[in-house]
C-alpha cells in the first residue's frame, strides 16, 4: 500500500480558452498513476491556493468562481466565508472547519480498495527503469 506521501490532490482550476472554472477535487495515486475524484458537492474555484494543514486537510485561499469577467467577479459575494474551504483529505469531502485533533491522514477508501483489488498490477510501465524508480520507498536525494 502507498504511503500519505504517495498522493497529490488538485482542485478546481480556469479553462482561459473556454472561460470555464471547475469544482472538482481528485486525488493522484503514485506510484499508480490513477485519478480518483471525491464525489458530493464543491464550489467552483479559479486563481486560488492549496495548502494541506494539520493532520489530514487542505486549506483553500483565496480564488473567484471565475464564471463573471474582472472586476464583477471581485464584487459577487463569495460562496466560501471568507474566501476559505476546508478539504478532509483522508475523507474526501469538503467540512466546515478546521479539526485540529483530526486523525493522522490515511489513504481514501477509494484508493485502498483500488490497490487492495489489484489495481497497481494494470499499470503499464514504460521501462523497467521508471518501474524501480516508482517502487523505490526511500528519497532519491
Amino acid at each position: 500500500m502507498p504511503k500519505a506521501d504517495d498522493y497529490s490532490f488538485l482542485y478546481g482550476g480556469s479553462s482561459f480558452s473556454t472561460s470555464a472554472t471547475f469544482d472538482d477535487v481528485y486525488v493522484l495515486s503514485l506510484p499508480g498513476f490513477v485519478f480518483f475524484k471525491a464525489d458530493g458537492p464543491s464550489t467552483k474555484r479559479g486563481g486560488q491556493a492549496c495548502v494541506t494543514v494539520g493532520n489530514r486537510q487542505m486549506l483553500s485561499i483565496g480564488g473567484t468562481e471565475g464564471n463573471l469577467p474582472f472586476p464583477d467577479s471581485l464584487l459577487k459575494p463569495d460562496p466560501l466565508k471568507n474566501g476559505l474551504g476546508i478539504f478532509d483529505l483522508t475523507a474526501m469531502k469538503w467540512t466546515s472547519s478546521y479539526d485540529h485533533q483530526a486523525p493522522a491522514y490515511d489513504s481514501p477508501q477509494v484508493v485502498k480498495q483500488w490497490y487492495s483489488q489489484g489495481g497497481l498490477a494494470s499499470v503499464t510501465w514504460s521501462s523497467d527503469v521508471v518501474k524501480q524508480l516508482f517502487a523505490q520507498r526511500k528519497p532519491l536525494f
